[in-house]
């Protein structure tokens, strides 16, 4: 910008072991008296745009490093004392993780007016109560939002993938009514179902006699009901010879 002032073009936050790695494209430009004599037989309009380029080129030749401390700004963002998270360093890693992977607005972790009465009469262990109980507050509603999230997607791959369950061993849990019947799969276990649009659905489509089974099947079972391997089908009876003659 100026011999005075730093315009920054990228930032980076480095924290605990952190290592940073800057590389950087290294060129040699010719020296003033070297761009003279070099563009002396060009025309006019050639000389000023090799003077532009010549300017933008030296405009970034200047490398500059500024390092801001972290931890003494979020004090002054957060209305505490100096060296009051000095020795917080769970605090610090829970405002740093609100601030840069949730985003959180600092005015919901900042201590003000409405956490006491008189916030300049304040101790700064009242201070940092405030902030630690705000920090405590806003993680106790992104843990519920994720585990909410888990909870969604759990849904969707059981409605996606309804046999899924099958290979953790979960039975017909999470099959329908219409695939459990074809697997030849007692109504105990759709009732004992934690799917509750199965057992809906097995309640409305059993009929009577099913229903009396289902009643009766737990003691007969004597445990959770399961998948039933298919009833045998009976063999036909054997012909008589005077059945095989009439059809030859």
């Amino acid at each position: 910008a100026s011999a005075t002032s730093l315009e920054p073009t990228f930032a980076a936050i480095v924290q605990n072991k952190d290592e940073l790695t800057i590389p950087l494209e290294l060129s040699t430009i010719p020296t003033p008296k070297e761009f003279k004599d070099a563009i002396e037989s060009l025309s006019p309009e050639q000389q000023a745009f090799a003077k532009a380029f010549r300017s933008m080129q030296l405009a970034s030749t200047l490398f500059g490093v500024l390092v801001i401390q972290i931890k003494p700004q979020l004090e002054r963002v957060l209305n505490l004392p100096e060296d009051s998270l000095t020795k917080e360093i769970k605090l610090t890693q829970d405002l740093m993780q609100l601030f840069i992977q949730y985003q959180i607005p600092s005015d919901l972790l900042s201590f003000d007016s409405t956490d006491q009465a008189t916030d300049t009469g304040a101790s700064n262990s009242e201070r940092l109560e405030a902030v630690r109980n705000h920090v405590k507050g806003i993680n106790e509603i992104v843990e519920a939002a994720k585990k909410g999230e888990i909870e969604e997607r759990r849904l969707q791959e059981s409605y996606v993938h309804p046999t899924k369950g099958l290979d953790m061993g979960l039975g017909c849990d999470l099959l329908g009514l219409d695939e459990c019947e074809a697997r030849g799969c007692d109504l105990l276990s759709l009732e004992e179902c934690g799917a509750p649009q199965v057992r809906s659905r097995a309640a409305r489509g059993a009929s009577p006699p099913m229903r009396a089974m289902m009643s009766t099947s737990k003691g007969n079972s004597g445990g959770k009901g399961g998948c039933a391997p298919p009833a045998a089908v009976p063999a036909p009876p054997p012909q008589s010879s005077q059945q095989q003659q009439q059809q030859q």
